[in-house]
């Protein structure tokens, strides 16, 4: 017997277009704390650029609402969230508002990759077992290398963000 898994994913020379093949910002094992439903956030340094391919893993935990913001202008503040929610179940959390499933094998924790290009934002979640794409206009394309990644927590529960990569893209 044989299993068949189809899933969506970037294929892996995207890798080849990081520039530098270095991250822009790092993060590692952090925990944003709820503080009794006020945010917690880390914000990117500005001017990460336009292009990016951004990896995150954290641990899922009933409660967990976490945003991952694109700021496409710092100095109006546009920016575009892409939302990790879980609820009164774990092993269904959302994300932009559609479930996914969370397998045994994942142990709690949620892999995430956001790649954005000028206009399109693509997330793959588990290695793509959840993917959605969506289309932005930046409101000042002037200022759109002036962009910036900001991580905030709006839930109830604490968020243990285990890795945070941001690389740049070749344009």
């Amino acid at each position: 017997l044989f299993s068949l898994v189809f899933s969506t994913y970037p294929i892996e020379e995207l890798q080849t277009l990081r520039s530098p093949s270095t991250p822009v910002w790092t993060i590692e094992n952090t925990t944003l704390n709820s503080r009794g439903g006020k945010t917690a956030s880390i914000t990117s340094p500005d001017n990460v650029g336009a292009q990016l391919d951004i990896l995150a893993s954290f641990r899922m935990t009933k409660g967990l609402a976490l945003d991952f913001q694109l700021f496409f202008d710092t100095t109006t503040g546009d920016n575009k969230a892409v939302s990790i929610a879980s609820t009164a179940q774990p092993s269904f959390p959302t994300l932009m508002g559609e479930a996914f499933e969370m397998y045994e094998s994942d142990a709690g924790v949620v892999t995430l990759r956001i790649l954005v290009d000028r206009s399109i934002i693509e997330v793959f979640v588990q290695g793509g077992r959840s993917a959605m794409t969506e289309a932005y206009c930046a409101p000042n394309p002037e200022h759109i290398d002036d962009m910036k990644v900001k991580v905030v927590n709006q839930g109830d529960a604490d968020v243990e963000l285990l890795s945070l990569d941001v690389y740049t893209l070749k344009p």
